[in-house]
């Protein structure tokens, strides 16, 4: 099979979209056990810095989940074929909404690490772990049995 090829086999994007989903699941519970267990931010002394890191670590969830879920609501938008989306949609708007979610547990992590307060970082995390959780692939809207949508007109 070609990689530019637009006839994927839905078993396997689902089966890499999982590989995905397990691997970005398991950085962002590392993330939260490293901010867990060691003394973030000790090696900082640098007040503006830590206060700074502490403001962009919820601004970025608010920014990036939000921006994940329109994005992935693009591509199948552009994907859509009949009552499905294509398996090349489904693989690439899931990847996507997956690296954007994963760039904000990245930089709640940093502002974990860097500032003195790591409540914060670990709440984004949690939540953006929790949001993972919900979106795990099934592979649903693959499939041909979506709710028809009726035209109007």
């Amino acid at each position: 099979m070609r990689l530019g090829s637009d006839k994927l086999d839905p078993a396997r994007v689902l089966r890499g979209l999982r590989f995905v989903w397990v691997v970005i699941v398991l950085t962002q519970t590392i993330f939260a056990a490293h901010i867990t267990t060691t003394d973030t931010g000790a090696f900082l002394d640098n007040a503006l810095f830590s206060k700074t890191s502490l403001a962009v670590t919820p601004a970025a969830f608010v920014v990036f989940v939000p921006l994940a879920f329109f994005m992935r609501n693009q591509i199948y938008k552009a994907n859509w074929v009949g009552h499905a989306i294509t398996p090349r949609g489904y693989f690439t708007g899931n990847v996507v909404f997956y690296l954007l979610l994963w760039l904000a547990a990245v930089t709640a992590f940093v502002g974990g690490v860097a500032g003195h307060d790591s409540l914060w970082a670990l709440i984004v995390i949690g939540m953006i772990v929790a949001i993972m959780g919900f979106n795990f692939p099934t592979g649903q809207p693959m499939r041909d049995k979506l709710p028809r949508i009726k035209d109007k007109g």
